[in-house]
């Protein structure tokens, strides 16, 4: 082979190695020395809490919707997105009043790093809060801790709506028929208790109670016997609200038989009716709360209604539905 064309070959091969070298080179991550990245993330760290302190003080100011975007703006400049910036943001949000997507906000912080000890904390007392004032209290209780009905009861947000059945919870052992009447008065201002908080408290109050409530399905199964399955039902009405759960599921074959032989259960109870009617214009009007509450209570007055429980445990279901975060 010619001097000349053994030059010409090694000149092909080095332009062929750098153009290989360059493809290889292209899809690698870029290269910094250790000073570029402590800059980097000096940067970052700087564009943070500037965006974040420019927030608080938005907030501060009554300006939420302001402020939001500030927050936004931090977590897009942090790297590891802590909880303590959701916080913020979902605070924000609630402030702005748009309570859904500051609940969704402060779910998805549940599951981010701490910055500092006891933002979870606060994240799901934040949760109660936004819950509680949305009329979502089996969604509040969720979060609640400790998980008690006096702590319930003694926060500004949920106590409107459970301070009474924390006061007859507190007299059911001292003052059974006392705190069977407010018990009554509770049940018939929120309807069919739909949190395990709130049926464990029912449960303390109704046994207290049930020397006063004895017989009752007795007397109900005796004027199924005598032919008058309405009367049968409204007796079996209360048995269904002021028996405790186990005492009730005793008595439900009863029960069942007396719904039976009533063709349409919710003609002896207006509330019943009106209740849902009320349920059905507000799922029209997409509020969940409003839906839920005049359906427990129209299962509370015709609990032998099936339309009533079934439309209850479809709008519980969509409540229990996973929230998306950010």
């Amino acid at each position: 082979m010619s001097p000349r064309l053994c030059r010409a070959l090694f000149r092909f091969a080095g332009v062929a190695a750098l153009t290989l070298l360059g493809l290889a080179l292209s899809s690698c991550q870029p290269y910094y020395r250790d000073d570029e990245l402590r800059a980097l993330r000096a940067e970052r760290s700087t564009c943070r809490d500037q965006r974040s302190t420019a927030g608080d003080r938005l907030l501060a100011a009554g300006q939420p919707d302001r402020a939001i975007r500030s927050f936004e703006e931090a977590i897009a400049c942090s790297a590891r997105r802590e909880a303590d910036l959701y916080l913020r943001l979902a605070t924000a949000q609630q402030r702005s009043h748009r309570s859904t997507l500051a609940a969704a906000t402060a779910r998805y912080a549940l599951t981010r790093p701490e910055l500092q000890t006891g933002i979870h904390q606060r994240l799901r007392r934040l949760l109660v809060e936004i819950y509680a004032h949305m009329g979502l209290t089996r969604l509040a209780l969720d979060w609640l801790e400790p998980a008690t009905l006096s702590h319930a009861a003694g926060l500004p947000a949920l106590q409107p709506t459970l301070a009474l059945l924390a006061e007859a919870d507190s007299l059911s052992e001292r003052a059974p028929q006392r705190a069977l009447a407010k018990y009554a008065e509770w049940l018939s201002s929120y309807g069919e208790p739909d949190h395990a908080l709130l049926r464990n408290a029912r449960n303390r109050i109704l046994r207290a109670a049930s020397p006063h409530t004895a017989g009752w399905a007795q007397q109900a199964d005796a004027l199924l016997a005598q032919g008058q399955p309405e009367a049968a039902v409204r007796r079996y009405a209360l048995v269904y609200r002021y028996h405790t759960d186990a005492a009730f599921a005793a008595e439900r074959s009863g029960f069942l038989r007396a719904c039976a032989a009533l063709p349409a259960p919710e003609s002896y109870s207006p509330l019943a009716t009106a209740e849902l009617r009320s349920a059905t214009t507000a799922i029209q009007h997409g509020d969940l709360a409003g839906a839920l509450l005049h359906t427990r209570r129209a299962v509370t007055a015709a609990p032998c209604w099936s339309q009533a429980q079934q439309l209850l445990r479809e709008l519980q279901q969509s409540l229990d539905a996973p929230m998306q975060g950010p």
